[in-house]
Order: C-alpha cells, then sequence, then structure tokens
C-alpha cells in the first residue's frame, strides 16, 4: 500500500501535473482551456503537462488539437482514452497523472469509479460534483483508503459548493481579524444572486440531470448520513453542538436579512448547507482531535468531563469552531420566486419516479422554463451573467462571552446571551457554471498539484489527506489568493 504514497511524498514526477476526465463535455472542455492557458502563462508551471480523457478517442484527440491550437504554449496536450465502465482504463489514467479533474456526470452512476482508481493510486483528485449522495458515500468508502495512499481527494469544488464553503470560511476570518482571536461568530446566513443580462440565464443539460437524480436519491443520502455519522461520539454530530442562541432559519419564502437589503429568499436547493456542514465537523473533529479530547467511539461513549472539554473548547483556534449557518437564494420579484417553486415543485415530485424523471430528461427547457437547455448559455448569455454571495456573520466580540458559550457548549447548554457584533462580507465572480467553476476546480488542482509537489520540502503548508470537502482540505492553502488572482471578488463590506 505504502508505494504509492511514499512516491507522491518524493514528489517523483508523474507523467502528466493534470488530467481533465470528460473533456467532451461542456464543463470538462472549459476546464480544460482554463487548465492550458494557466500552464501556457504561469512561468512556475513551467515543464508541467495536462492530458485530457474521454472514452472516444477520435473526439477526445480532436479536442487536445483544438486545446493546442488556441494555447500553443501548453503544447504537447496528452490523450487519453478512459472510460467509466472500465475501470483498467482509470487505473491506468490515474497512475500517469498526479491530479485529476472529474468532470464527467452524473457523478452518481459515472464518479464513483474514477474516485476508486484514484484512492488507490496515491493520486490526488478534483470534482465538480454538486450531488450530496455521491460525495457523502465516496467520502465513506474511500476515505481511509486515500489517506493511506497519501492522496487529497476533493470533492464539490466547482460552483456553488467552492464560493459557499471558502466564502464561509472567509467571513469567519473576517469576523476574528476585525474583533480579534478571542471573539467567536456564532451565526453566518449567505444569500445567493444570480445577475442575468439582456440575453437572460441558462445552464447545461448534465447539471440539470444531475439535480433530477439527485431528487430521486434523498433515502439513500439519509442511509449514508447514518452510517457515516455512527463512529462519532454525540458531541461532534452536526447541530448537537449547542453554541450560543438558535439560529432562527426560514423553509419557506422568507427575507434577507436587513444589511443585505432584505430582498425575498427561498432556502438553497443545492448541496451547499451539507458542504459546509462537513467542512466545518471535520475542522472542528481535527481541532478537538489535537487538543486531546476523544473524538471516535460512537454514539454510546461518554463525553470527556465538561471542565476538561471546556477548557479545551476554549484554546482551540476559533476558526476551528463550528458555526450555525443558514443559505438562501435571493430572487428580484414575486414573479422569479414564484416560477422557481413552480418548477421546483414539479421537479422534486416528478423526480420521485422513474417514469417522471424520464419525462423530465426529455424535455428539459419546457420543464425550467428555459433556464437549462443542451449546450449550456450562449456566449452572450455567459457574458452578461454573474453571480454574488453575500455572507452576514454574528458573533461576540466580548471575551468573556465566547469563552461563557464555550464552557456552556462543553456543558451542554446553550449561552442565551445575544451576539454583539457583526460583520458583512461577499464573494463574487463571473457566470457560474462555465467560467467561474473551470476557475474554482481550475485553482483547487493547481493548489494540489503545488502541495504534491513540495510536500516534505517545508515550502507549503502539506495538505490533509482523504476525502475532503473544499474547506476541510484547503483551509490552509492559498486558494483564496488564486481565485483573487483570476478574478473573483472576496470583499469586506460593512
Amino acid at each position: 500500500h505504502h508505494s504509492a504514497a511514499a512516491m507522491a511524498g518524493k514528489g517523483d514526477r508523474r507523467e502528466y501535473a493534470l488530467v481533465v476526465f470528460g473533456v467532451t463535455g461542456v464543463t470538462g472542455w472549459e476546464v480544460a482551456r482554463f487548465l492550458a492557458k494557466r500552464l501556457a502563462t504561469d512561468k512556475t508551471l513551467a515543464g508541467r503537462r495536462l492530458a485530457v480523457a474521454g472514452r472516444r478517442e477520435a473526439a477526445v484527440s480532436a479536442k487536445a488539437r483544438a486545446i493546442e491550437a488556441e494555447f500553443p504554449a501548453a503544447r504537447p496536450i496528452g490523450v487519453i482514452v478512459a472510460d467509466a465502465t472500465r475501470p483498467e482504463s482509470l487505473e491506468a489514467m490515474a497512475k500517469r497523472t498526479e491530479v485529476v479533474l472529474a468532470c464527467a456526470g452524473p457523478f452518481r452512476f459515472l464518479g464513483e469509479p474514477v474516485v476508486a482508481a484514484c484512492a488507490k493510486n496515491g493520486t490526488s483528485y478534483a470534482d465538480v460534483t454538486g450531488e450530496p449522495e455521491f460525495s457523502e458515500r465516496i467520502a465513506l468508502h474511500y476515505d481511509d483508503q486515500a489517506k493511506r495512499n497519501g492522496a487529497t481527494l476533493v470533492t464539490c469544488a466547482g460552483f456553488d459548493s467552492i464560493p459557499a464553503d471558502i466564502g464561509l470560511l472567509h467571513a469567519k476570518r473576517a469576523f476574528l481579524e476585525r474583533y480579534g482571536p478571542s471573539s467567536l461568530p456564532l451565526h453566518v446566513v449567505s444569500s445567493l444572486s444570480l445577475h442575468a443580462g439582456p440575453a437572460g440565464f441558462a445552464g447545461n443539460t448534465a447539471t440539470y440531470e444531475s439535480a433530477i437524480h439527485g431528487f430521486g436519491s434523498v433515502s439513500a443520502l439519509k442511509a449514508i448520513r447514518k452510517e457515516a455519522q455512527a463512529a462519532l461520539p454525540s458531541w461532534l454530530l452536526p447541530g448537537k453542538l449547542l453554541l450560543g442562541p438558535r439560529l432562527k432559519t426560514s423553509r419557506g419564502v422568507g427575507r434577507e436579512p436587513r444589511e443585505l437589503g432584505g430582498k425575498l429568499t427561498l432556502p438553497f436547493p443545492g448541496s451547499d448547507a451539507s458542504v459546509v456542514r462537513r467542512s466545518q465537523m471535520w475542522r472542528w473533529r481535527e481541532a478537538c482531535a489535537g487538543a486531546g479530547l476523544p473524538v471516535a467511539g460512537g454514539a454510546g461513549s461518554a463525553a470527556p468531563a465538561s471542565d476538561v472539554s471546556g477548557a479545551a473548547f476554549v484554546s482551540l483556534p476559533r476558526d476551528a469552531v463550528p458555526v450555525q449557518h443558514a443559505c438562501y437564494v435571493s430572487f428580484g420579484s414575486w414573479w422569479y420566486l414564484a416560477l422557481t417553486m413552480l418548477a421546483g415543485a414539479l421537479l422534486s415530485f416528478l423526480a420521485g419516479h422513474a417514469w417522471g424523471r424520464a419525462l423530465l430528461s426529455a424535455f428539459p427547457e419546457q420543464f425550467t422554463f428555459g433556464a437549462f437547455k443542451k449546450g449550456g448559455p450562449t456566449a452572450e448569455q455567459r457574458a452578461g451573467t454573474s453571480f454574488d454571495i453575500s455572507f452576514v456573520t454574528r458573533g461576540y466580540k466580548s471575551k468573556a462571552s465566547a469563552e461563557a458559550a464555550l464552557r456552556a457548549a462543553a456543558a451542554g447548554t446553550r449561552s442565551s446571551e445575544a451576539p454583539d457584533a457583526s460583520i458583512v462580507t461577499r464573494v463574487g465572480g463571473p457566470e457560474p457554471g462555465y467560467v467561474a467553476t473551470p476557475i474554482f476546480v481550475g485553482e483547487t488542482a493547481l493548489c494540489l498539484l503545488r502541495a504534491r509537489a513540495s510536500s516534505g520540502e517545508g515550502r507549503v503548508a502539506a495538505l490533509p489527506t482523504g476525502v475532503l470537502t473544499p474547506g476541510a482540505a484547503l483551509a490552509n492553502s492559498d486558494l483564496i489568493a488564486r481565485l483573487m488572482a483570476q478574478g473573483i471578488k472576496f470583499d469586506v463590506c460593512a
């Protein structure tokens, strides 16, 4: 088992630095173009090679030639024939590269064999999935193997998970920077706005297909969560840490916090809430383990005495303490909100039945009022579309209030004192699906590549290994600076 890990650790170069699997899809194509451009223009990546992969050699080869024509300095682009239904072809691909970027969905059907090949061969990995069932299943089944083989596999590294997850970390750190390291963020509420130009907005049908199957796999997800949480003591379970007053959330139509302007909102239907929760719980568990608290043993195991855990909780780095979090999507008018609710109700009803999924797959434009179509947005739509996510973080600036709340949580009670401080932060960027997602997953992969090249030489903090969400894997990397250099905005507003 240790050969791959030893190899990865020594930085023995594999033939390719990066492989984009699924280059014939709309997302994979844009991801490959983004990386070719980075390799062609970034001197620190000189001599590193990119390959593209998919199941039809002629199609993959045509994509490689087109990228070479557009970015001659990235030549030669490798061509790898790999098929999700032929595991040996994925193994061969994983052995030849440092990092695989998985862009072929729906991941529920095509994703797992790629993860298995990377975990087994000590190959780092990043995917663009937004499917919680797939993402949590691979974390459950491949985390140990990835750790043993020295690989970091980052799941949910596209839109909307990166801006939500890394944006929440940025919000917590901005709060701590403003109010000091002994303050404590408690609540974060985020609101996503999509802005479309005159040509309107569009998503691609592959994204829509994934959503259909996501709606259909809710029961499988519950079973995976139950199994994943069985091994944790109860005080490490999501929602069991009673820290500060309870955050009031809205399950239906609501309004943004007044600091953001109070637009109409609905709870965000994507995987953000689960990705953020996993990142937070992972960092909390790691911090608790680092402080010597028992982090294994299942729900029946006794919690440490509250004075022991209270002292430990107070001593932990505050950005690792989980916050209560709610994410919403905002609407400029009742009309858009009503259309969205109608489409959502229709989707979730039909997706629960095989005949309904067949119908939804056959008529994407009709069922989403034109929001999803084959091939995704036109060039004009891409240019006119942008997104931003605003975060309102509230907490205690007073050291005494913060410590009292942490000690109360250790004793299993809630501090009822209201938050006395807040900060507003924002993450913004270009069209989400095909302009921003390649930046997110591409820079994540370059972070993974850099950590592989220099682990053991002390130049870059080694990244944790295993199957992880972005906020868990990359909290101590330079990802935010990299994203800002590519035009993604991380702002502190008020």
